[in-house]
């Protein structure tokens, strides 16, 4: 089993999409990296950062994750479009997805509101078993306790 997850690329309407420009908005997220390590090693998982690489929308997996705030909306919005239409099934997380989830839910599979890192698991296991819910919604604020840094999914997905 394949999974991508995608933190996309913000494209402003009045702003060329420069070096320049994005090395001043442009910070690393460690929710991705967090959601990998967390992921079961027999499932491999890559993390592209659009800022940084392009998407392949045609690699062969079996679930893409999009983060995104709502300024990532739009092109959160049209790369999974682009994966469903080949039937690939997209969740999508993140405070736009959070803020609005029955919007967002328009245009993915399932959404993950609040934090993932409590949800990953079940939804990971969904997955497995071809039955995807259309909302995970974190209970409550989730504790780092005992989580893989993000830093270890490098060293642990080297490994296998």
């Amino acid at each position: 089993m394949k999974i991508r997850l995608i933190d996309p690329a913000y494209e402003h309407p009045f702003i060329s999409h420069s070096e320049k420009v994005i090395k001043n908005i442009w910070f690393a997220h460690l929710t991705l990296t967090t959601l990998a390590a967390l992921t079961p090693p027999d499932i491999e998982v890559k993390i592209t950062d659009e800022n940084v690489e392009p998407i392949d929308f045609e690699e062969d997996v079996d679930l893409v994750g999009v983060t995104g705030m709502v300024m990532h909306a739009p092109r959160a919005y049209h790369i999974a479009q682009r994966f469903r239409q080949r039937g690939i099934p997209v969740v999508m997380g993140g405070p736009h997805a959070s803020s609005r989830p029955v919007e967002a839910k328009e245009h993915v599979d399932a959404v993950v509101i609040g934090e993932a890192e409590d949800v990953w698991k079940g939804l990971i296991e969904d997955l497995k078993h071809e039955c995807l819910k259309p909302f995970y919604k974190a209970d409550a604020y989730c504790s780092m306790e005992g989580f893989p840094g993000p830093g270890s999914i490098f060293f642990v997905k080297m490994l296998i």
